[in-house]
C-alpha cells in the first residue's frame, strides 16, 4: 500500500537553535489521505493563542504557529534511497503523528515508520488520531470490530527496532462520532506537541472564538441599520419581483408540459399543464399562458427512448443545446433523433465503412460523421442533407470535434496525427504530431486555445491549437486511454480507458487530481452535466456512473442493458441522461437532484436497528448509545426517548398491535416496552450469556425469538418473558432469526455459515440451509412466506425457497465486508440489502421477480447496517455507521404503473372552457390533477406523489 507523507517544519524564527528540522511528521495510509489533508491543513493554519506564545516547553518557546513547510515523499531531496529521506525526516521530527484507521493497522509502512521512530527512543512523542475502527480490537476477534492501531502502537520497540511483548498506552485524539469530534481531536494534538495543558488551550481557543464572535456581530449590526435604511423600497418592489417570478414558473411549467408531450407522458404533462395554469393567475394573468396547447394535451406517437431497429455501432453524439441526438448504425447510417418530438427526425445515407465518429457543431446546425472509410462527411443537423465531405486521405478514423467558433474540424485517426480542417476553404490548416500510435479521442477546450488527445501509445497530450506545440507535458498511463471530455468550465479534464479508472486532470495545470473508482471493465464514453457538478461514465460493464465532482464520489449507478454503454449525454434541460448501448437501444434516465427525502442524525455512534409502528406513524430506532428513540413520521420530530439498556441496542420489533416494542443488545438482556406508556412493561431479562444480535415476534404475538452470541436461540413468552426453550445446533454465534408469516418455521443466521430452519412449536430442527462461505448475519422472509433471504459477510445474498430448501439465487452486487440488513418491501415486489462501501453506496435494491438489480442509493457513509419499509411500502427508512437516519422515496427507483393520466387530461380542458379564472378554482385543479396523476411538484419538477409531502389532502 502506498504511504503519503506530510512533515510540517516548525517555526524557524523561534527554533533556530534547535536540533530538530520538522515539528510533525504525519504517517498514515493512502486510503486516508483525506485525513491526512485535513489534518496537515488544521495544523498550519491554526494561530496559537496569544497568551501560550513564548512559553517555555521541552522544546523550547512555544511558537506562534506551526509553520507551514509542506512535503511529501516526491518534494523531498532527490537521492538514490527514499527510504534514507524518509529515515532522515523521522530523525529531525520532534514528535510523529499517526492517522490510526483500519487500513493504516494493515499497512506494513506506516508499522515500519513507528518502529524506526521509536527504536531512537521516542516512544513518548507519538500521537494517534483515530478516524475509524476500534481501538485494540485484535485482543477482541469475536466482536467483528476492525482494528485501527498498527501493531508498532499497541507494543513497545526495542533499540533495534523489533516488537516487545509489552504493551504500550498510545496517546490518541479520537474524531470518530461520539467522541473528541474534530475541533477537541485538533486541539489534543496540539497540546501534545506543543507541551501544553489540554483544557488551558482549549480555554484559549474558546475565548477567541468568543471575541471574534463578538467582532462579527457588531459588524452585523451595522450591516443591518445600513439594510433598514433601504428596507422600504425593497417592500415595493417584492411584489413586483413576485409577480414576475411566477411568470417565469408559468413558462417554465409550459415548457415542461412540452417536453413531457414529445416524450409521450400524457400524466407529467397534464399535471405540468394544472400548475401552468396555476402560476399564470399568480402572475396577475388573466389568461392562463398558452391555453389552447394546455386545453388539448395528448400523448405523443412515440414513447421516449423508443428507436427505430437498428444495430449501434459506436458513433454518438448529442448538440449542445440538448435537442438532437445522432447515432450510428451497423450498416454506417447515421439517425437523427428529435429529443423535444422523441421522434426519428432523418436518417442520414451510410458510409463505406462503419461509422465510428460523430460530432455536432457549438451552433447545433452542422453535424460531422466519420468512419472506417477515411472520409468525414457533413450535414445539415436540422434537415439531414448532406453539406460536403472532407479526407484526410489516412484509414480510418477515430475521433472528430469542431472548435468552439464552429469555423475549424479536428480528425484523428490510425495515421497518429490529428488534422485541423477550415470548412469554409475545407483545407487543411494545422496538424498535430507526437503519438506513436492510433488516436482515441480528441476534445477543445471550451476557450478554443487547447486541444486535448489519447492515444493507444498509453499518453494524454495538451496542444497549443494556433501554433500545434505541445501545451504541457504529456501524462503517461499504464493502459490506453480512450474517452476524454472537458468541463464547461474548461477547468477539468476527464479522461478514462481499458483500466476502467475515470480520471480527473486540472486543466490549468495539467495534472491528475482524483481518480474515480467503480466501474469493473473499460470506460467507453464520459459526459459533463452543464454544471459541471456530475461527470457521467458509460462501461463496458453495462453501467453508467454518476459522480459528484466536488466530493469525488460515485452517486450512484444506473444499470443498462445486457450490453456495453458506449454513449452518454446530459439532454433537453440537464435533467435527462441519454444512454447508447451496444444493443442497438438508446435509453434515457430521469436525474433527480435528491435521492433521499430525509437525512437527519438520530443518535450518536453507529444507527443498529430500525422498526416501524404498524399504523406507520412511528419509527423507532437504537444505537450505540444504548437509547431506542420514536419519530412522527409525519414531521419527522422525536416524539420519544425510551433509556434502559447499558449498552448498545442491536434488535427492534413492534407487536402487530403496536402495543408492546421489544428490544435487546449487547447488555445481554430482553426489554418489553408498553410503547403508549413509554416505559417497561416489567423489569429486563437477563436472556443470553453474551451479546445478542436479533429478536423476532411469532405472527400471534405470543412468542419472542432471540438469538444470541452465546451460539443460542432462546424462545420466549409474551408479555410474561418466561422462557419456553433454547434451541442449541449452530456452533458459533447467531446473527438473526426470522418467524415465517404463518409462524409455523423460524429461520436463524449464524456465523458457523449455515442458515437453520426450526418447528417453533415441537423446538426441532428441520433443515440446514449451507452455502454461504461467511458469517450469516441478517435473514428474512418474503411477506408470502416463499421466500428467505439472507445476507452474508462473502457479500452474497441468497434466496431460498421456503418449500424444498432449495438455493434458488445468489444477488451479487455488494463489493465489500458483510451484508448487514436485508429487507423485503410489503408487497414482497422489493428486497432491500445494506452493506459497507468506501463510495458511500451502501444500499441496494433488487427486484425480486426477476432477482435483478435496480438501483445502488447513494447517502450513507461507512456501514448501512439497519432498514425497514413503510407499512404502505413508498419509503424506506435506513440507518447507518454515520450515526444518520436517510429517508427513500420507493417510487423514485422503483416506477409507478398504470399512470395515463386521462382523467386530469379531461380536468384540465373543462376548468379551460370555463372562463373567468378564479385562484381558488386553480389551486383546487392543481390538487384533483396532482391525486389523478399520482404526482406532487418537488422544486419544479413531478416527482410521485407521498402524503407526508403533498400541500393537498389525499383521499
Amino acid at each position: 500500500m502506498t504511504i503519503v507523507h506530510y512533515c510540517l517544519m516548525a517555526d524557524a524564527e523561534a527554533h533556530s537553535n534547535s536540533q530538530f528540522k520538522y515539528w510533525v511528521f504525519i504517517s498514515y495510509s493512502h486510503a486516508d489521505e483525506q485525513w491526512g489533508r485535513w489534518l496537515h491543513r488544521s495544523l498550519e493554519t491554526y494561530g496559537i493563542p496569544r497568551a501560550l506564545i513564548g512559553r517555555a516547553t521541552r522544546d523550547g518557546q512555544v511558537p506562534r504557529r506551526v509553520f507551514p513547510v509542506f512535503r511529501d515523499r516526491e518534494e523531498l531531496p532527490t537521492s538514490s534511497s527514499l527510504s534514507h529521506n524518509i529515515d532522515e525526516a523521522l530523525k529531525t521530527s520532534r514528535y510523529l503523528v499517526v492517522i490510526c484507521s483500519a487500513r493504516s493497522a494493515v499497512s506494513r509502512w506506516v508499522n515500519e515508520e513507528i518502529k524506526a521512530y521509536k527504536a531512537m527512543g521516542r516512544a513518548d512523542r507519538v500521537l494517534c488520531l483515530i478516524v475509524d475502527g476500534e481501538p485494540n480490537a485484535s485482543d477482541r476477534p469475536d466482536s467483528g470490530l476492525l482494528e485501527c492501531f498498527p501493531a508498532a502502537v499497541r507494543h513497545n520497540v526495542a533499540a533495534d527496532g523489533s516488537l516487545m511483548a509489552t504493551r504500550a498506552e498510545p496517546i490518541a485524539a479520537d474524531v470518530r462520532p461520539g467522541k473528541d469530534g474534530k475541533n477537541n481531536a485538533l486541539l489534543k494534538l496540539l497540546a501534545g506537541v506543543l507541551g501544553v495543558n489540554f483544557d488551558e488551550l482549549r480555554q484559549r481557543d474558546k475565548q477567541r472564538q468568543f471575541w471574534r464572535r463578538v467582532a462579527g456581530a457588531t459588524a452585523a449590526l451595522c450591516v443591518a441599520t445600513a439594510l433598514a435604511a433601504v428596507w422600504y423600497r425593497g417592500h415595493q418592489q417584492t411584489r413586483v419581483a413576485e409577480l414576475t417570478r411566477n411568470e417565469r414558473l408559468a413558462q417554465l411549467m409550459v415548457l415542461k408540459a412540452k417536453d413531457a408531450i414529445g416524450r409521450g407522458d400524457e400524466a407529467a404533462a397534464t399535471f405540468y399543464g394544472a400548475h401552468a395554469i396555476e402560476y399564470s393567475l399568480l402572475a396577475g394573468k388573466t389568461q392562463p399562458l398558452e391555453s389552447d396547447l394546455l386545453a388539448s394535451l395528448a400523448p405523443a406517437a412515440l414513447a421516449a427512448g423508443s428507436v427505430p431497429e437498428a444495430r449501434y455501432a459506436a458513433a454518438f453524439a448529442s448538440s449542445s443545446d440538448g435537442k438532437t441526438l445522432a447515432w450510428a448504425h451497423g450498416d454506417g447510417t447515421v439517425a437523427l433523433w428529435d429529443v423535444a418530438a422523441g421522434q426519428l427526425r432523418a436518417t442520414l445515407p451510410g458510409a463505406a465503412g462503419i461509422t465510428v465518429a460523430a460530432a455536432f457543431s457549438p451552433d447545433a446546425q452542422s453535424l460531422a460523421t466519420g468512419g472506417m472509410d477515411g472520409v468525414v462527411r457533413l450535414w445539415n443537423a436540422q434537415t439531414g442533407k448532406a453539406a460536403g465531405t472532407l479526407s484526410t486521405g489516412s484509414l480510418p478514423l477515430r475521433s472528430l470535434a469542431f472548435t468552439p467558433d464552429g469555423k475549424n474540424l479536428a480528425i484523428a485517426g490510425d495515421d497518429h496525427l490529428i488534422h485541423l480542417f477550415n470548412l469554409a476553404t475545407q483545407s487543411e490548416v494545422q496538424h498535430y504530431s507526437g503519438h506513436e500510435a492510433r488516436v482515441n479521442a480528441i476534445a477543445f477546450s471550451p476557450d478554443g486555445s487547447r486541444l486535448a488527445s489519447t492515444s493507444e501509445d498509453r499518453s494524454l497530450r495538451l496542444w497549443d491549437v494556433q501554433s500545434g506545440q505541445a501545451a504541457a507535458a504529456n501524462i503517461s498511463f499504464d493502459e490506453p486511454q480512450r474517452p476524454l471530455a472537458f468541463s464547461h468550465d474548461g477547468s477539468l479534464l476527464a479522461v478514462a480507458g481499458y483500466d476502467s479508472t475515470p480520471r480527473l486532470i486540472d486543466a490549468a495545470s495539467f495534472k491528475q487530481i482524483a481518480e474515480l473508482h467503480g466501474h469493473e471493465r473499460a470506460i467507453e464514453t464520459l459526459a459533463f452535466s452543464a454544471d459541471d457538478q456530475v461527470l457521467a461514465s458509460g462501461s463496458g460493464d453495462f453501467t453508467v456512473g454518476l459522480w459528484d465532482i466536488s466530493a469525488r464520489n460515485r452517486i450512484t449507478t444506473l444499470a443498462g442493458p445486457k450490453k456495453s454503454v458506449t454513449g452518454v449525454a446530459f439532454i433537453g434541460d440537464g435533467s435527462r441522461l441519454a444512454m447508447a448501448s451496444e444493443d442497438g437501444s438508446i435509453g434515457y434516465w430521469r436525474l433527480a437532484q435528491q435521492r433521499y427525502v430525509l437525512a437527519k442524525t438520530i443518535h450518536k455512534g453507529f444507527v443498529r436497528a430500525l422498526a416501524y409502528t404498524p399504523d406507520g406513524n412511528t419509527l423507532a430506532s437504537a444505537g450505540d448509545d444504548a437509547h431506542i428513540r420514536l419519530w412522527d413520521t409525519k414531521n419527522w420530530q422525536q416524539t420519544g426517548d425510551l433509556a434502559g439498556h447499558l449498552d448498545s441496542v442491536r434488535a427492534l420489533v413492534f407487536t402487530r398491535d403496536g402495543k408492546l416494542l421489544a428490544s435487546a443488545g449487547r447488555d445481554h438482556r430482553i426489554i418489553l416496552w408498553d410503547f403508549a406508556a413509554r416505559r417497561p412493561l416489567r423489569q429486563p431479562a437477563l436472556a443470553h450469556d453474551d451479546w445478542i444480535f436479533g429478536l423476532a415476534l411469532s405472527p400471534d404475538g405470543r412468542q419472542l425469538a432471540s438469538a444470541g452470541w452465546d451460539n443460542k436461540i432462546r424462545l420466549w413468552g409474551v408479555p410474561g418473558l418466561e422462557e419456553i426453550a433454547t434451541l442449541s445446533g449452530h456452533s458459533k454465534p447467531v446473527g438473526g432469526v426470522a418467524y415465517s408469516p404463518d409462524g409455523r418455521l423460524l429461520a436463524s443466521a449464524s456465523n458457523d455459515t449455515t442458515v437453520r430452519l426450526w418447528d417453533p412449536d415441537s423446538r426441532k430442527e428441520v433443515a440446514v440451509l449451507s452455502g454461504h462461505s461467511e458469517p450469516v448475519r441478517p435473514i428474512v422472509f418474503s411477506p408470502d412466506g416463499k421466500l428467505l433471504a439472507s445476507g452474508s459477510g462473502d457479500t452474497q445474498i441468497k434466496l431460498w425457497d421456503v418449500a424444498t430448501r432449495k438455493q434458488t439465487a445468489s444477488l451479487a452486487g455488494h463489493h465489500a465486508y458483510m451484508i448487514w440488513a436485508l429487507g423485503f418491501s410489503p408487497d414482497g415486489a422489493l428486497l432491500a440489502s445494506g452493506s459497507q462501501s468506501d463510495d458511500r453506496q451502501t444500499l441496494r435494491l433488487w427486484d425480486v421477480k426477476n432477482r435483478s438489480l435496480i438501483a445502488r442509493l447513494a447517502g450513507h457513509r461507512g456501514y448501512t447496517l439497519a432498514l425497514a419499509f413503510s407499512p404502505d411500502g413508498q419509503q424506506l427508512a435506513t440507518g447507518g455507521s454515520d450515526g444518520t437516519l436517510r429517508l427513500w422515496r420507493v417510487a423514485d427507483f422503483w416506477p409507478l404503473h398504470g399512470q395515463t393520466g386521462s382523467d386530469a387530461n379531461a380536468l384540465l380542458a373543462a376548468f379551460l372552457a370555463q372562463p373567468p379564472y378564479r385562484l381558488d378554482k386553480a389551486a383546487a385543479l392543481v390538487c384533483r390533477v396532482s391525486s389523478e396523476t399520482g404526482l406532487d411538484l418537488v422544486g419544479t419538477d413531478a416527482q410521485p406523489a407521498t402524503a407526508s409531502m403533498s400541500s393537498c389532502p389525499r383521499p
